[in-house]
């Protein structure tokens, strides 16, 4: 009866060859399970530096609506100061509106807002509006020559084009 015993208690425990496949297999299953965790890692990753940089250019350009709406009144400054300035004897409301209109300058300035270069410089249809042309012996084909609208950066995006007169000799 002991030798019958041995036989089933050895068949039933598994050979080293056995063995060797599970640990085989397991070891495949190890990698895999290894290989998906640094793929999922990588793609954290990913997902943390694209939330970073999409927050960040939020923040940057927060703003763009506000600035945007305050180029009208800044407008509507300059247009003032003009009128004022060729009347005579408003000079304290002159005096007035310059600091205003300064100081509105200033805060805008602070925020990233930049004015676009237009007279002189040649025509860029991504910074530039062109709504005359000209002729002119004076300048160059596709120069600008004077500037309708003032056009504005905000932080480095063209938030409004110059509007332009801009040179087209035959």
């Amino acid at each position: 009866m002991e030798s019958s015993g041995k036989k089933s208690a050895e068949s039933s425990e598994p050979s080293a060859r056995d063995l060797r496949l599970q640990l085989k297999e397991r070891d495949g299953l190890v990698r895999e399970y290894l290989s998906r965790l640094r793929w999922l890692q990588a793609e954290f990753e990913n997902y943390k530096k694209r939330v970073t940089k999409e927050r960040e250019e939020l923040t940057a350009y927060a703003n763009e609506g506000l600035v945007t709406q305050l180029l009208d009144v800044s407008d509507n400054f300059e247009r003032a100061i003009g009128i004022a300035k060729r009347e005579e004897g408003n000079r304290s409301i002159i005096q007035g509106l310059e600091m205003v209109y300064t100081q509105l300058q200033n805060i805008l300035k602070k925020e990233g807002l930049v004015q676009i270069k237009a007279v002189g410089e040649p025509f860029d249809p991504f910074k530039h509006e062109a709504v005359m042309r000209v002729s002119s012996n004076d300048h160059k084909d596709g120069t600008i020559v004077e500037e309708i609208q003032k056009g504005y950066f905000f932080k480095s995006k063209v938030i409004r084009p110059s509007r332009v007169k801009v040179v087209k000799n035959p």
